[in-house]
């Protein structure tokens, strides 16, 4: 117990020292508007926190092994219109050589997650057929197909679980810290957001902002003066976004999962994604024990 206790202080004396040196060096990038050093910032940060490790990985229970599966193949900052794209555009990120990842998830359990090309068909039919409020030509007509499918327009009206494909029951199981997943980004390096930088870049970057509705009441809260400048050097190399409702940063390279649902059988996958100043729902299925995408579209916006 009293080597555990010392290993945590001074792996907690250890951060709180890359922290102070890393704001130093952050500072002094930006007083000397210097690019290089910004470089230096971000690469150190990136060799200072790397992905989680295969011994850490091992000790893992299995469903925290397949949440960062999930996250591994749901990831795709530079693929965005996989998952339906965004009001920004798909290549948001084209320009950024560092990607930010969150360093947390949440993971829940539900009794069952239902597939929409393989199980949502015939919930949707049986939705229809016991429908009182239809006469038998609108019923017809609602189950008319095309290539063997529903309409869109038809499985989304009557979806029996309100837009999700999930009976929703789910629990949560796990909150992950210290989340730091393998992800696949080509070129582009990652960087975990740990609270040190968290606080760090927050901290750098001040809360100087013009409120939501500035100059057009559809207009989001943006940052000025000092704030946008730092933003702006900081954008060099990262690409982040200042809170739509005002008071915060938005510093997760998107799409961030806010949450990573499993159903019973760990067939299925659903997780519930924030893209920028909108978010949706992407749904993956594992296949000999590897995820893949299955469907994703946005399903909200700010």
């Amino acid at each position: 117990m009293v080597i555990r206790c010392a290993i945590l202080f001074l792996t907690f004396f250890v951060n709180i020292g890359y922290a102070q040196t890393s704001s130093k060096n952050l500072q002094s990038a930006y007083k000397n508007k210097s690019v290089s050093q910004l470089k230096q910032f971000f690469d150190n940060w990136h060799k200072e926190i790397p992905a989680i490790g295969e011994m850490e990985y091992s000790r893992l229970n299995d469903t925290l092994k397949q949440a960062y599966n999930v996250f591994t193949a749901f990831y795709q900052p530079t693929n965005i219109q996989m998952l339906g794209g965004s009001e920004w555009g798909n290549d948001i990120y084209q320009k950024a050589d560092f990607l930010i990842i969150q360093n947390s998830a949440k993971v829940y359990l539900t009794a069952k997650i239902y597939h929409p090309d393989e199980e949502i068909d015939s919930l949707v039919v049986r939705a229809i057929q016991q429908n009182h409020y239809l006469n038998d030509s609108a019923k017809q007509e609602l189950l008319t197909r095309k290539d063997g499918k529903l309409q869109p327009s038809v499985i989304e009206r009557f979806d029996p679980f309100e837009r999700h494909f999930f009976e929703r029951k789910d629990s949560l199981i796990s909150q992950i810290e210290n989340f730091r997943p393998p992800v696949r980004i080509g070129n582009k390096k990652a960087v975990y957001l740990v609270p040190n930088y968290d606080a760090l870049l927050n901290a750098f970057l001040g809360n100087t902002h013009l409120p939501l509705g500035s100059g057009g009441i559809m207009n989001p809260a943006r940052s000025k003066r000092e704030s946008a400048k730092r933003q702006k050097f900081l954008e060099n190399f990262i690409k982040i976004w200042y809170g739509h409702w005002g008071g915060y940063w938005q510093l997760d390279s998107y799409p961030a999962a806010n949450s990573i649902i499993f159903d019973k059988n760990m067939k299925y996958a659903l997780v519930t994604f924030t893209m920028v100043y909108e978010g949706g729902e992407a749904l993956l299925k594992s296949n000999n024990g590897k995820w893949e995408l299955v469907s994703a579209k946005r399903t909200w916006i700010e």
